[in-house]
C-alpha cells in the first residue's frame, strides 16, 4: 500500500529522518573517538552516556527505516517517522533533565554547550518531526474524501 502525501512533505520528512540518523552516528563517532567523551569514565555523566549506545542505535535504525519508507512511499515510513520523532523528543527531554540536575548548564562551559546543543536538536527535531507527520497524515486523510465522508457520517450517527 502506498502513502498518499504530497512529494514536498514526503521529501522533507525523509530528509529529516536521514539527517537525524546522521547526527546520531556523528555523535557516537565523536564520543567513541574521545572528542566529546568525558575524561573520567567513573564520572556520573560518563556513566549516564554509556547507557545509551544501544537505545540510540535502535533510534538510528528507526530513523533510517523511516527515511527509506518515505522515499519509497510506503506506510511504514510515516509510522517509523512518528516513532523516531517521539523517541528523539523523549531522549532530548531525558538528557535535558539529567544535565540540568547535574549542573552541566550552570554556567555551560565546554562540554555543557555541546550537550545543550545536542539536547536542543533532539527536542526541536523530535517536536518538528511529530508536527510534520501529523500535518502529512491529516492532509493525506483529508484528501481521501471517502474516508472523510465515512468518518463524518459515522460520527454524526453516534
Amino acid at each position: 500500500m502506498f502513502l498518499r502525501i504530497d512529494d514536498k512533505a514526503r521529501c522533507r520528512l525523509a530528509a529529516a529522518a536521514f539527517t537525524g540518523a546522521g547526527f546520531f552516528v556523528l555523535f557516537w563517532a565523536l564520543y567513541f573517538t574521545g572528542v566529546i567523551a568525558p575524561a573520567d569514565p567513573n564520572d556520573p555523566i560518563a556513566r549516564f552516556e554509556a547507557a545509551f549506545p544501544i537505545a540510540d542505535a535502535m533510534l538510528t535504525l528507526t530513523l533510517l527505516a523511516a527515511g527509506v519508507g518515505l522515499m519509497r512511499r510506503k506506510f511504514y515510513g510515516l509510522f517509523c517517522m512518528v516513532g523516531g520523532a517521539g523517541m528523539t523528543l523523549y531522549l532530548g527531554l531525558l538528557d535535558l533533565t539529567f544535565y540540568a540536575g547535574a549542573g552541566a548548564y550552570s554556567p555551560p562551559a565546554g562540554d555543557g554547550w555541546v550537550e545543550l546543543v545536542v539536547n536542543a536538536l533532539c527536542i526541536g527535531g523530535g517536536a518538528a518531526g511529530l508536527w510534520l507527520c501529523w500535518r502529512a497524515w491529516r492532509k493525506s486523510w483529508e484528501r481521501d474524501s471517502t474516508i472523510v465522508r465515512s468518518w463524518s457520517s459515522a460520527r454524526r450517527a453516534a
